[in-house]
């Protein structure tokens, strides 16, 4: 018979008793192991991930190299290691920077968690790690750890959004079907997929679940489920239910409740006053006073710009402050006329959209004077970004990198708004 657990407690354990070990969970027939040395969050991963989950995130990183994988194999289950083993070779032969390794073990990892929240029942173990096991995992995964307590929040904010979708859309392995591929030329309700594109998905879902459609399409499969949630709710598309052994996977409808609260981390708060503090102590005498007297009083207007509505609601989230109001927007070229009628403090853009990329819209916002003045950070998991030439020709500020923590972002946030009204100190 399986228990009832509560997985944020069952992680909390871990961190606040510092433990060095394999936390082991079983549901059904699915394993998760989730590693922590001292207490730190190393590495997660559960039974059902495999070279296909891999790929999920290798396109959206690296399309070239994750469109190489050899699909013949992806329906072949393999163990977590054989992954980490793939990520390594991949590394080892120059496909992937060392940046993009950690951040695909960390995706892998968020994947692996984002299904260990949902559940409300399993049995679990701690099985202490040797120093052994402890240096092997180091060897392999690096001996950077992973920020828990930004990861438990940022899976908050996806439940929030999946739970939106949980009338019609329950897990990413669903399989999306046209009820008749006529019907793609109707007219629904909220629905912004245009008839050629419907037509060109209608081919794509033979068999597919929502996940296989992301990968081909190079996006989150959340993105993909909110837009085909309008057509499902209007009977043009149909769901079937996920094939064995993904329908062992809890889904959303599995528990009603939201996720609790997460793993408190005092470090992290310190880190975010000790920015704030960084930020008022940087310039001298009576000009820091008025920089910090100004940043007390106004409140600021960042723009966030983004397709992805999980990126979007996390830096709503992390960005969550008096000092700050912070617009969304999700389709730029459908929101040109709100975005020169907001005149924002901030820019947040993201360089890969469809319809239009963040180069081009960088440009189009420089060319006005309203923006002139106006500070754009990319935030991209694009490292080739980072070259300040092509920044300067986009006219863009700065880049942030994917994935980044709260204290990242406020720290790109706070270095602009200080450079601003420092000059108007002078």
């Amino acid at each position: 018979m399986k228990s009832k657990i509560n997985p944020i407690a069952i992680l909390e354990y871990g961190c606040t008793h510092k433990l060095t070990a394999d936390l082991q969970l079983t549901f059904d027939s699915i394993t998760w192991n989730i590693y922590f040395i001292n207490g730190e969050l190393k590495y997660a991963h559960h039974s059902l991930q495999s070279l296909a989950t891999l790929k999920y995130y290798l396109t959206r990183l690296a399309p070239n190299v994750g469109s190489s994988i050899n699909a013949g194999n992806l329906k072949k289950d393999v163990n977590n290691l054989e992954i980490t083993k793939v990520i390594n070779a991949l590394l080892h032969h120059q496909k992937i920077s060392p940046r993009e390794k950690n951040i695909l073990l960390k995706d892998l990892t968020l994947d692996a968690l984002e299904s260990f929240l949902w559940l409300q029942e399993g049995d679990y173990q701690w099985h202490p790690l040797q120093e052994a096991q402890v240096l092997k995992m180091k060897v392999s995964l690096g001996k950077d750890m992973m920020d828990l307590s930004t990861m438990i929040k940022s899976l908050q904010i996806r439940h929030q959004l999946w739970q939106k979708l949980s009338k019609v859309v329950i897990s990413p392995y669903q399989r999306p079907l046209f009820v008749n591929p006529s019907l793609a030329r109707q007219k629904v309700p909220q629905g912004n997929l245009s008839p050629t594109v419907l037509v060109q998905l209608s081919k794509l879902m033979k068999k597919a679940t929502i996940r296989d459609l992301a990968t081909f399409l190079k996006q989150d499969e959340l993105k993909i489920a909110t837009l085909l949630a309008p057509y499902i709710r209007a009977g043009v598309i149909t769901l079937q239910d996920a094939n064995h052994p993904y329908s062992a996977l809890p889904n959303v409808s599995f528990t009603s409740a939201t996720i609790p609260e997460k793993v408190s981390s005092p470090q992290t708060q310190q880190k975010i006053e000790v920015i704030t503090k960084s930020v008022e102590n940087s310039a001298n005498g009576e000009k820091s006073v008025k920089v910090s007297a100004r940043v007390g009083q106004k409140k600021y207007k960042i723009i966030s710009i983004d397709d992805s509505p999980t990126m979007l609601a996390t830096i709503k989230d992390y960005l969550n402050d008096d000092k700050f109001e912070v617009l969304t927007v999700e389709n730029p070229m459908e929101s040109l006329s709100y975005l020169f009628e907001s005149k924002p403090d901030l820019i947040l853009m993201d360089l890969s959209m469809p319809r239009i990329n963040g180069n081009r819209l960088s440009q189009i916002l420089k060319s006005s004077s309203i923006f002139k003045n106006v500070p754009i950070v990319i935030i991209s998991g694009n490292k080739n970004m980072l070259d300040k030439e092509k920044m300067d020709a986009i006219g863009a500020k700065d880049f942030l990198a994917k994935p980044f923590s709260r204290e990242d972002l406020l720290k790109v946030v706070y270095k602009y708004f200080q450079n601003q009204y420092s000059t108007v100190a002078q």
